[in-house]
């Protein structure tokens, strides 16, 4: 946290907006494995996790995209949320990506038109293709299961995941955004070829991506604009044939002093299981349920710990009936 409480206020919305924990607490990396791509002649990294059982077993694995806030990397976001050292996430190959640095410090290209300095370069990179040759590689090189390839991202990382599902031609059977939301000219243009399963979780009160739509970071519009999270869930349901009234289950308010209460509305397909999650957090801020309070409340707002969003996460994948490439 050191680092981050030298930067001036006025700085830190900007940081923090996309970053989400780029201070986070450092945890163990000798699991992971740094490795390097070439990408429309840019030199890409990205830190990768295969479970040690994978290179005596037949077994094909299934795959998770971890991606992180902007102004993270693939190393800060496997401290921050270490799939790997969680009991179900050993079972998965996951592969915690770094954005460019081009001109902006690592955000992902996540289609919003925002006129921050930097933006116009960072418009040029194509991260989509980036994470598909990754995708590629490891299909070479390990014995991946291609019906349960996942994304998953926090902030910066969550709308890119919105934009990789909706562009990907099935290539990923569903996606996991907390504390994020989706460009509008992703919702403009939305159309995604093959049905994808999706959890969306947000704070009601997040300070720096609106719940309800509109300019991120407050007042700072050059940081762009997302749609609202009624929106995305309105977009993502119809695609897939959900029934339009969810299921809506309370739930366990574990820990009282954390300000939150959070609700589960699910959207059933029942012909393939590619259900539309949303967990809305009342009184939540702008972080990883379950995670450390990274940031003051003021400018991050309330972290919820009443679950834990990994393993959320990797619930919601498990349950995963069917694959979007069969579709």
């Amino acid at each position: 946290m050191t680092a981050c409480r030298k930067q001036k206020t006025g700085g830190m919305i900007a940081f923090l907006l996309f970053a989400s924990c780029a201070c986070a607490s450092a945890g163990s990396s000798r699991l992971l494995e740094s490795h390097r791509i070439q990408v429309d002649g840019r030199s890409r990294s990205f830190q990768l996790y295969v479970p040690q059982s994978s290179a005596d077993s037949k077994k094909m694995l299934p795959v998770v995209f971890m991606l992180h806030g902007g102004g993270g990397s693939g190393a800060q976001i496997a401290r921050q949320v270490p799939v790997h050292q969680s009991k179900a996430g050993r079972e998965y190959t996951v592969v915690y990506p770094t954005a460019t640095a081009v001109k902006l410090k690592r955000n992902w290209n996540d289609g919003r038109t925002a006129t921050q300095p930097g933006r116009e370069a960072l418009a040029k990179v194509d991260d989509v293709k980036f994470i598909h040759a990754i995708l590629d590689e490891l299909k070479q090189k390990h014995r991946i299961d291609e019906r349960r390839v996942f994304a998953a991202g926090i902030s910066n990382g969550a709308f890119m995941a919105q934009r990789l599902a909706s562009e990907s031609k099935g290539r990923f059977a569903a996606i996991v955004c907390v504390v994020g939301g989706m460009a509008e000219s992703v919702a403009k243009d939305f159309g995604p070829p093959a049905k994808v399963a999706v959890m969306v979780i947000n704070g009601v009160d997040d300070p720096l991506v609106p719940y309800k739509g509109g300019k991120l970071g407050g007042r700072r519009s050059e940081l762009g604009r997302t749609v609202s999270v009624d929106r995305i869930i309105e977009l993502w349901v119809k695609h897939n044939g959900c029934a339009t009234r969810p299921k809506v289950e309370q739930l366990p308010d574990n820990d009282s002093t954390d300000g939150t209460k959070s609700t589960r509305l699910t959207y059933r397909d029942s012909k393939t299981g590619k259900n539309v999650v949303l967990i809305k957090i009342d009184g939540g801020g702008h972080n990883w349920p379950g995670t450390r309070q990274y940031a003051p409340e003021f400018l991050i707002g309330k972290t919820c710990r009443d679950f834990d969003g990994t393993e959320m996460m990797l619930e919601f994948f498990g349950n995963l009936r069917t694959s979007a490439r069969s579709q």
